[in-house]
């Protein structure tokens, strides 16, 4: 459980039903502090923080963090740096495995804690990522750039993240109109 002021918590219950919090982890006050997604994992959740550039793993039982990890970025100063979006799934084909989508950044990581590859995607103002899939292959990321109208489906390789292969076909869908 989690809530809006950083903190991550577990309940506990007896044979009585009577509630009780196992224990609380409170996070940074600042940008990498800010919970952004979990995803529950065998015996731990794993919480991804700091607009989907840091990963930390804590046990369900006791709290403790397993690990930690912090996503390397080259993204260009000179590029809008507000946080649009963090996607996060972990691969049904591949289960020890977890691909996070923030922004211009696509990375992979083992359930254990281990940095499997980590890419910059192309920036523009026009461009917004719109869906993370994985495949027992690939890893997907659906595009639309509204400067031309086209969705872009990429497939990285799930091994180093290597581009394997792209498509396009036009899109007439303006995000704009529907808000």
């Amino acid at each position: 459980m989690r809530d809006e002021n950083n903190m991550n918590y577990s309940f506990s219950h007896n044979v009585i039903e009577c509630y009780f919090l196992g224990w609380r982890k409170v996070f940074e006050a600042n940008e990498y502090g800010k919970i952004d997604r979990i995803i529950w994992y065998d015996q731990e959740s794993v919480i991804v923080t700091g607009q989907g550039r840091r990963v930390r793993a804590l046990r369900y039982a006791d709290g403790l963090e397993v690990w930690q990890l912090a996503a390397t970025s080259t993204t260009n100063s000179n590029q809008d740096s507000n946080f649009k979006y963090c996607q996060v799934i972990k691969n049904r084909f591949d289960p020890g495995t977890i691909h996070i989508l923030s922004n211009d950044l696509l990375w992979s990581v083992s359930s254990y804690g281990e940095m499997l590859w980590s890419i910059t995607l192309p920036t523009k103002s026009t461009l917004k990522n719109l869906f993370l899939l994985s495949t027992s292959q690939h890893v997907i990321v659906g595009s639309i750039d509204s400067n031309i109208n086209q969705l872009q489906i990429t497939y990285y390789s799930k091994q180093n993240g290597a581009q394997s292969f792209s498509s396009s076909m036009p899109w007439s869908f303006n995000f704009d109109d529907s808000r």
